[in-house]
């Protein structure tokens, strides 16, 4: 392709309209954020007569639990150093886009057992 004014301006306009959609996209994920950082998610584990939970509470466990609050993310979305192995509130970085990141509070309590 030659780079005559034509094409110049082709490809300016296409930019412009590649930045647009981009920054778009930024403020949705921005939205996003401020969404998940509101959220306190209470997940329910069985625990051992020794307070140890059975399994651990993973990236899964997090993302079925904001999709029953109406947040749709990936499981790649969750930053976890660890899995959660005892019962306890911990801060979960969730990365969205670029540099675009939200921390949500993840409550791991006993789960009630039937009588």
């Amino acid at each position: 392709m030659k780079a005559d004014p034509e094409n110049l301006k082709r490809v300016a306009k296409l930019k412009s309209k590649r930045a647009a959609v981009e920054v778009e996209r930024v403020k949705e994920a921005e939205a996003q954020s401020a969404r998940i950082s509101a959220i306190e998610i209470i997940i329910e584990a069985t625990i051992t007569e020794s307070g140890q939970l059975y399994g651990s509470v993973g990236a899964r466990e997090i993302v079925a639990a904001l999709e029953k609050q109406g947040v749709e993310i990936s499981e790649r979305a969750i930053r976890l150093t660890h899995p959660m192995r005892e019962l306890g509130t911990f801060p979960v970085k969730v990365h969205l886009r670029g540099d675009v990141s939200a921390e949500l509070k993840v409550s791991v309590v006993e789960a009630k057992k039937a009588q």
